[in-house]
């Protein structure tokens, strides 16, 4: 897998109603260390992960991925990255939105990890 592409793991379909658009799938665009990456909130999240993972471990704080994505120049706002690792993207959180995706689990307060596969 080349740098900046995500495993399709990652990109599998939302385990709700895809018919609903939602914030997640807004196309953004984010420039930094000489690549370039574009992608929905998530692909960039999940990206952000990837990086911070492969320097730091495998858990990572919602700061951790904030600071990351800002430090690229993303234009996503903390909140809708807030909102995508908390609850759309955790597996442990409710079914609050129209799509969710279980690509992270908690494993501490504030603290969260990539899901494994089964």
């Amino acid at each position: 897998m080349a740098r900046g592409q995500l495993p399709a793991r990652w990109l599998q379909e939302g385990t709700t109603d895809e018919s609903r658009p939602s914030a997640s799938r807004r196309r953004r665009t984010v420039q930094g260390g000489g690549d370039l990456m574009s992608g929905t909130a998530r692909e960039q999240i999940l990206a952000a992960i990837d990086g911070i993972c492969s320097r730091r471990g495998d858990t990572f704080t919602v700061t951790d991925v904030v600071q990351w994505l800002k430090a690229q120049g993303s234009d996503l706002a903390e909140s809708t990255v807030r909102t995508h690792i908390t609850s759309r993207m955790c597996s442990d959180s409710p079914d609050n939105h129209g799509t969710t995706y279980d690509d992270l689990e908690r494993v501490d307060r504030g603290v969260y990890r990539l899901r494994s596969l089964p």
